[in-house]
């Protein structure tokens, strides 16, 4: 940190020493981006205090978290073509009569 860097990107949080230097990293107004392996995006905060860090760290700290997930595909021999209701198209605004 002696270069001042605007962005710090840690590869992963796994422990408890990587989370403590993250979170003083973003404590000094240095945005610090890192990947944390949980079933679920709430689970993060939980999964860092469960690291030993302080819950009131985790809270000045924490500006965002993102989870990902697959998303299934669809068989191509089962699958069947969906016109959707109109009333579905509206919500979604997309063209009466899309097919899904």
């Amino acid at each position: 940190l002696r270069q001042d860097p605007a962005k710090i990107l840690v590869g992963e949080i796994r422990d408890g020493e990587t989370a403590q230097l993250a979170i003083r990293a973003a404590l000094t107004g240095h945005l610090v981006l890192s990947s944390l392996h949980t079933n679920d995006a709430p689970s993060a905060t939980i999964r860092l205090v469960d690291m030993g860090l302080q819950p009131f760290l985790v809270s000045s700290s924490l500006l965002m978290v993102i989870a990902q997930r697959l998303v299934r595909r669809l068989c191509s021999q089962c699958r069947q073509e969906y016109v959707m209701p109109p009333e579905l198209c509206a919500d979604l605004h997309v063209p009466a009569g899309t097919k899904a």
